[in-house]
């Protein structure tokens, strides 16, 4: 439920990442957005990840890796995500960020 200014929705908080995912796409001009992940902020530690539990389509996942600094990284399925923005605005590390993505003409 939202409170009186729609600012935040105390039960979900996807009224105002809802609204920010519109708006870009409305005042994008016609560019779609999708998060991505930002890997020189990310610690790219599994149980400290607060995206991966939030995405409601399981798009987020860890991807164990000897070859990556901490022996792994967070990455995005783009074919599972939804654009819905919870994981941009539950990552404790900002590490996930919006991309915007040219349609091609």
């Amino acid at each position: 439920m939202a409170d009186e200014n729609n600012e935040e929705c105390w039960q979900c908080r996807r009224w105002p990442v809802t609204a920010r995912v519109t708006e870009k796409n409305i005042v994008g001009r016609g560019e779609s957005v999708r998060p991505y992940v930002i890997t020189q902020k990310c610690p790219a530690m599994a149980d400290i990840c607060k995206a991966i539990p939030v995405c409601p389509t399981g798009a987020i996942r860890y991807v164990a890796d000897a070859r990556e600094r901490l022996g792994g990284r967070i990455v995005i399925e783009e074919a599972l995500c939804n654009a819905c923005g919870l994981c941009v605005t539950e990552c404790c590390g900002q590490a996930i960020a919006w991309q915007e993505e040219k349609e091609e003409a």
